[in-house]
This record gives C-alpha cells, structure tokens and sequence, in this order.
C-alpha cells in the first residue's frame, strides 16, 4: 500500500493566510519523506477548505517538486467551463511532466453552487456533459457540440504530457458513481465510509468491471490505482494520539456543517479518523490494505490543526509508518 497526503487546506480560525505556504512546504516535505502523491480539494466560500482553485496550487507543487503525484481528490468538474479545465490541465500535465492524475467529482454544495451561480440540480448532466468536453478538447481535434457546453472548439497545439491524457479517477458517493467510474474503466476514491459499506462499494466496483469485461489482472491494477481517505494522527502513544485526533475532529465537524448534514461525533470519528501509536495506526490501516485499494490519502491537517502540529503529524507517520506500508497487502 502506499500513503499520499490529502487536504482541503483547513486552517486555524481566524487564520487563512497562513494555509497555502505551510501546505506546499508540507507537501515539499512529504516528497522528500517518501509519499507517493498529494491529493487537492476544490473547496469554496467556507472553513471547509480554502483551495478555491486546486490547478493553481497544483501548479505551485509541480514548480516545487520533482516526484510525488499530483493528484486532485477532487475537482468539482460541475463548477467548470470544462474548454477552459481541459487547457490548464494540459499545462499543469506538462509542468508536472506527466505526475498529473485528475480526480474529478460532481459536488454537492449549496453554498458552492450558489456562490458560483450555478444551478446545483444540472451537476451531474454538467459532470456528464463537462467530462465528454475534457476528453475532447484532450484529443485536439476541431469538433462542435451543443448541450450544457455548446462549441465550436478549433483545436489545440498543445497535447497532454501523458498520452492520451492524464489518468482520470473517480471521487464516490453513491452507487450511480460507482457503477459510471467501473463501466469507464477508471479507479476510484472512497470516502471516510465504515469498513462494512467500503466491502460493499469494492464488490460493485469489482463485480461491474467483470460485467464489462475486464480481466482480473486489469481489476487488481484498477484497485491498485484506487484510494480511501482517513484523518490520520500518529504520536508517540495511543492516548496522545486520540487526544489530539478529538480535538482536531470537533474543529473538523464544525466546518463540515458549513457544507453538509451533520455528523455525530461518535459516530464519525470510528469510521473516519486511525489515530494512534505507529503500531496501532498500522493495525488500524491493515483492514484497509486487505480490500485490494492501493492508496491511502492521509489528511494531516484536518480541524484547524496548528501548522506545526501538522507538519509533526506527517514527520511521525512517515518515520514509524510509511516504511511497512510496503508489507501491508490485499
């Protein structure tokens, strides 16, 4: 299994400022730790998050780095003009020289969809519509096309970096997404969902693989692609750990409902958050490796975490964990 570091980029309250610098030398430093990938939210207008245009940070992490992933967990392709998406895509695939991996979600968001003033009801025919627009303009062929997103595109010079684009995946919330990313042919992101729900979510993912015909060794190298996302916290003991973890998802949970339904903290927190000593986490993380899924997203900096707090939670898991996530198998 390999570890990547998520993050909406929640910050102390009262201090938004101090999020894009501290998360780009975090993410710096997870490079040179041994990540595999980052993994960008597009978040708006809320403490939920403050990465209101992932490609532009995205673009500052492939300017900063030379080897870790950059992925984007996700894009909420329903806000974009998907012409304009697929262009800078393009240039950040070529900044990043083919590190890109374009994780796209339809979005759910009043606030975000009504702050942008787009109708919240048309996401998934403007996710639909938005995604054959992306592999279109990705193509650089001329074509036209009426619906949501009526054009005359003339085509384009400039081709992505990776051929014939940037490898697409998925963010899930229902089955309908499930069953669309594995008829594509593309992995998935799972969220913070209870074990028993993401053997569920796994089983139709695989079993509608095997529908359209994909071997096993192509569904072992899907899931292999995949990823599941957890608040993580390491410290030296399993109390200190819970201790902080606690605290970081109250922060966490207060702006959340900003965006969502709420959540009951008992109930969240066990399916959510691995805190623990190293060797508690890697218990923890051993079911999760044992579904197949090759990626774990790690959020650090979840709650309003301080910048420093963070920045030691990343240096504990990669010193006590990431070195025996290479043992843990499906």
């Amino acid at each position: 299994m390999q570890a990547g570091i998520f993050s909406t980029m929640q910050t102390p309250t009262g201090r938004p400022e101090v999020g894009p610098p501290r998360l780009l030398n975090r993410i710096v430093r997870a490079e040179a730790l041994g990540f595999e990938s980052v993994w960008l939210a597009e978040r708006h207008f809320t403490g939920y998050g403050v990465i209101g245009n992932p490609v532009v940070f995205a673009a500052a992490v492939a300017a900063r780095t030379r080897q870790i992933r950059i992925g984007f967990a996700a894009l909420i392709l329903a806000l974009h003009n998907p012409y304009e998406l697929a262009e800078q895509l393009i240039m950040l695939d070529h900044l990043s020289e083919g590190r890109l991996i374009v994780g796209l979600g339809t979005g759910r968001s009043m606030k975000e969809f009504g702050g942008l003033g787009i109708d919240v009801e048309q996401r998934h025919q403007r996710f639909d519509e938005g995604l054959e627009v992306l592999r279109a303009v990705w193509a650089g062929e001329p074509f036209e096309r009426e619906g949501l997103f009526p054009g005359r595109f003339p085509g384009t010079l400039l081709r992505p970096w990776q051929q014939p684009h940037p490898p697409l995946v998925r963010a899930i919330v229902h089955d309908e997404s499930i069953v669309a990313a594995a008829r594509m042919g593309i992995p998935i992101l799972l969220g913070r969902f209870p074990e028993e729900q993401l053997h569920a979510n796994l089983t139709l993912y695989t079993s509608t693989l095997r529908s359209c015909g994909a071997s096993d060794g192509q569904i072992v190298a899907l899931l292999a692609q995949s990823g599941v996302l957890r608040h993580v916290v390491v410290a030296d003991t399993d109390d200190g750990a819970e201790r902080v973890a606690r605290e970081a998802l109250v922060g966490y949970l207060d702006r959340a409902n900003e965006v969502f339904e709420p959540h009951e903290f008992s109930e969240f927190y066990p399916r959510a958050v691995i805190a623990g000593s190293p060797d508690t986490v890697i218990e923890q993380i051993r079911p999760l490796a044992a579904l197949g899924v090759g990626r774990l997203l790690c959020w650090f900096d979840f709650g309003g975490m301080e910048p420093d707090a963070a920045d030691a939670n990343l240096d504990q898991f990669a010193r006590g964990v990431l070195p025996r996530l290479a043992y843990l198998r499906g």
